[in-house]
């Protein structure tokens, strides 16, 4: 049977700079015949030599070694063959560096006693504030609060029975309304400062007075007891607002986040250093792509927590539907506990986001994309920074 020969040249070169590189051991692993292995000349460049037969088609996979380097994507350079077409491949290799697990040791314990320092601070931060809210006087506290409740209560009657002419209160029931709706606002700042209700929530109260004095204002009687209504609703929460632990209101909420975020980046840097230290293989320049991490993932998952407050989620589990609504702090303690164990994600997320926006704003101004370039996040998903080595990702190691 007649063989055909198939020719494979290719280069290899260093990812970023493009410098040419010797001494590369490329081996060939065609998937019907033996392997083959060579070095790549000064030029950087390799060539293979391939007999099929006849008619016969061929995965061939090329890998690169060099101490010290690490072939990127693809790992495997996967080279359908046929009869007729000769090929010409461009394999790119990163310097990892050298492997020191005597830095990894030292990194791995600066991270865990940042770690443990981090939660001591987290810890006595919060028992300060979850303290100060414990001193909270409960009984003064439902003392004031059935005291304005009654009150508010007792205005709603008098209200409905204000006479109306032509849609409007008259001049002496508004000012018996100003002036109660003062007595109102008196009495509910003394339950706010008794009661040490978070700043949400006191926001909450003083817009339903708000909401009053406008109804006042316009002297319509309807929506002055709407308001009422939705100001009394509010107050009788206050005394089932216990102390929290968590900050839940802006802008320590956003600190929260920040906590949470570190928390889990910190987690996942000492399991995914000490995995690389326990098998001697931590590459001491990884300590600058590590260390930068810390920094730009809680940023990122603030960013995330953020944009994405805005929207609310319908799940149906076992035929249950639940909401998440991001808008809530625990689930945006929860979602920046995720994203700090999962960064590429957080990136690729942030990426695609931002190529979908920017994509419908040209659409919507009719800009010509057929000069676009390709964006940085779809560069990412098809190059090393999600590459899978020993259940790890790649770039957890760089």
């Amino acid at each position: 049977m007649m063989a055909t020969s198939i020719t494979i040249k290719g280069i290899i070169l260093e990812k970023g700079t493009g410098k040419l590189l010797s001494g590369v051991t490329i081996r060939l692993e065609p998937a019907s015949s033996d392997e083959q292995s060579t070095q790549s000349d000064e030029n950087g460049a390799f060539s293979f030599e391939v007999n099929l037969p006849e008619g016969q088609t061929d995965d061939l996979l090329l890998y690169a070694y060099k101490e010290g380097w690490e072939q990127r994507t693809p790992p495997e350079e996967v080279i359908p063959v046929d009869e007729e077409s000769p090929y010409s491949v461009e394999i790119e290799m990163v310097n990892r560096g050298p492997v020191s697990n005597v830095a990894g040791g030292i990194f791995l314990g600066v991270l865990i006693t940042f770690l443990v320092g981090l939660s001591l601070w987290y810890y006595d931060l919060h028992k300060n504030t979850y303290n100060d809210q414990n001193k909270v006087n409960h009984k003064i506290v439902k003392v004031l609060t059935e005291s304005l409740v009654n009150r508010i209560t007792a205005d709603s009657i008098r209200v409905s029975a204000f006479e109306v002419n032509e849609d409007t209160i008259s001049s002496k029931d508004s000012t018996f309304a100003i002036a109660e709706l003062q007595q109102i606002r008196d009495a509910a700042n003394e339950l706010l400062i008794a009661s040490k209700v978070d700043t949400s929530f006191q926001a909450l109260i003083k817009r339903d007075i708000v909401g009053i004095q406008l109804a006042i204002n316009r002297k319509r009687k309807g929506d002055i007891q709407k308001a009422l209504i939705a100001t009394k609703a509010h107050i009788k929460k206050v005394p089932t607002l216990g102390p929290s632990w968590f900050w839940k209101t802006p802008p320590l909420i956003y600190g929260e986040v920040l906590f949470w975020a570190l928390f889990a980046t910190l987690i996942r840097l000492i399991g995914n250093t000490s995995y690389y230290v326990s098998r001697n293989v931590f590459y001491r320049d990884s300590i600058y792509h590590k260390a930068p991490l810390l920094f730009t993932i809680p940023l990122i998952t603030l960013l995330i927590v953020f944009v994405i407050s805005f929207f609310k989620i319908a799940v149906t589990v076992g035929g249950n539907n639940f909401t998440i609504n991001f808008s809530n702090p625990f689930v945006s303690i929860i979602l920046a506990s995720l994203i700090g164990l999962a960064p590429w994600k957080a990136w690729e997320f942030m990426y695609g986001l931002a190529d979908l926006l920017f994509n419908q704003l040209k659409k919507w101004l009719g800009i010509n994309k057929s000069g676009d370039e390709k964006s940085e996040g779809k560069e990412t998903e098809s190059k090393p920074a999600t590459t899978k080595k020993n259940g790890e990702e790649e770039s957890g190691n760089e």
